[in-house]
């Protein structure tokens, strides 16, 4: 009878703990027809990005999106950083680059696509708002991800971490 309550107790315990865990049709994003594009812009060959004003960057395209590396600059988004507040990354694009939202610290919410396949080193570091992310179905997230190259400096993830 104590080894069922401890059980029960222990699931009571994991269960609140445990991030909200949704499918791909209960994350809905509502654009606004109406919003301001604030920047826009091309990075590299293949992928495009656009900011709107209501803090969302979208990027789109197919294929991998480049590392920035600190001695050939930022990503193109980069002076926009304190004005992203959301970034969706549409079908197509199989890669996050290394450092690629770095710094970006009122980024709050990612979705990524069911076509990525990577993320680079410290692509997320700095991002000490980021609460919510979601991760496509089937991609591997190691402690080693999110401890060092998902989100960098964040000591705990505090919201909701999405797989689907």
């Amino acid at each position: 009878m104590f080894k069922r309550f401890l059980v029960l107790v222990w699931m009571a315990i994991v269960m609140l703990q445990v991030p909200i865990i949704a499918q791909a049709a209960d994350v809905a994003v509502v654009q606004d027809e109406e919003l301001e594009v604030l920047a826009s812009g091309t990075y590299g060959e293949n992928l495009a990005w656009q900011l709107t004003s209501d803090g969302t960057l979208t990027i789109s395209g197919t294929g991998e999106m480049q590392d920035c590396v600190y001695d050939q600059g930022y990503a193109p988004w980069y002076s926009y950083k304190d004005s992203i507040v959301h970034v969706i990354i549409e079908e197509g694009i199989t890669s996050i680059g290394a450092n690629a939202f770095w710094e970006h610290s009122n980024l709050v919410s990612i979705i990524m696509p069911d076509s990525l396949t990577s993320i680079g080193n410290s692509a997320f570091f700095g991002c000490t708002s980021l609460d919510s992310i979601v991760i496509p179905k089937g991609f591997f997230i190691s402690e080693a991800i999110l401890a060092k190259n998902l989100l960098g400096a964040i000591p705990m993830l505090q919201g909701n971490l999405y797989l689907f």
